[in-house]
């Protein structure tokens, strides 16, 4: 919200992204959305590395598609099959068990702090560092 009110842009604005197909496109498209978790998921599973997501980065365009309409793509092919084949390993973990169980044991610690008080719904609104401390204050939350 501060950043919002420091661009002064409204909430209106932004509440529904889908709107704006560089920030949102459906799979198979790319867009800025898609390209963030998965080059985030790309590192955090040890799949690339820092300077293989510095020369997707440095590979993409903003071009017309077949639907002429913006959107975000590759100028090297090479580059474009490096990702496609990389997003396909890692959906497998976006399906997996883990990732289901992980996503249930984060909304369960959530609801906890938020009917115990630890967290409050503005918290929500901040950044993941400081749900995460006041997360750890708490001897409750700070054991899960």
């Amino acid at each position: 919200m501060q950043l919002l009110k420091k661009y002064a842009i409204s909430l209106e604005e932004v509440c529904n992204y889908h709107i704006y197909p560089i920030a949102d496109n459906n799979s198979p498209k790319l867009s800025a959305d898609r390209l963030e978790y998965s080059f985030r998921k790309f590192r955090s599973f040890g799949l690339k590395s820092l300077n293989d997501i510095i020369s997707y980065y440095s590979d993409l365009i903003i071009g017309m598609n077949e639907d002429q309409e913006n959107e975000i793509m590759f100028t090297s092919s090479e580059l474009a099959l490096d990702f496609s084949l990389c997003s396909l390993k890692n959906s497998i973990n976006d399906v997996s068990d883990d990732d289901r169980f992980a996503m249930k044991f984060l909304a369960d610690i959530l609801h906890y702090a938020l009917n115990r008080e630890i967290l409050t719904r503005e918290d929500l609104y901040t950044t993941e560092s400081q749900v995460i401390s006041k997360l750890m204050s708490v001897q409750e939350t700070k054991k899960a």
